[in-house]
């Protein structure tokens, strides 16, 4: 129940900074940091990026529950225009149950965007212990 709540925190802190954010925008305002709608097929490496660290601020392990601090997974990620999480898979396990289990944990908690991209696009997100240690 914590952990829920302090997601939905996340979510609300990343909106309002979405929101608050004073820089004059080239593209519309629903479109993706670095996108102009209907004309990138990337949407953006902004945008990208927040997508990586929600899904850092998702992810949660103690070094204690795994024998390695040298493990590292990397996960394909698929939304469609709505942001909606419509596909996700290992591209590579880091060969430890719970390590691949806190990854696929944080995925799945980002079944919705809180903006969506305007188009359908991938991503492959890695999830490195050392480095999500270090948050």
């Amino acid at each position: 129940m914590q952990r829920k709540q302090e997601i939905a925190e996340v979510k609300q802190k990343l909106k309002e900074l979405l929101k608050a954010d004073t820089r004059k925008a080239t593209s519309a305002p629903t479109a993706p940091a670095g996108a102009e709608p209907g004309k990138d097929k990337d949407p953006g490496s902004t945008y990208e990026a927040y997508i990586r660290q929600f899904l850092k601020e998702a992810w949660t392990l103690s070094k204690y529950q795994v024998g390695s601090l040298n493990l590292a997974a990397e996960v394909s990620l698929t939304f469609d225009a709505h942001g909606t999480l419509t596909d996700y898979r290992f591209l590579r396990r880091s060969g430890e149950t719970r390590f691949d289990e806190s990854v696929q944990r944080a995925v799945l908690d980002l079944r919705q965007l809180p903006t969506a991209p305007g188009q359908t696009f991938s991503l492959r997100v890695t999830f490195n212990l050392k480095e999500l240690l270090e948050r």
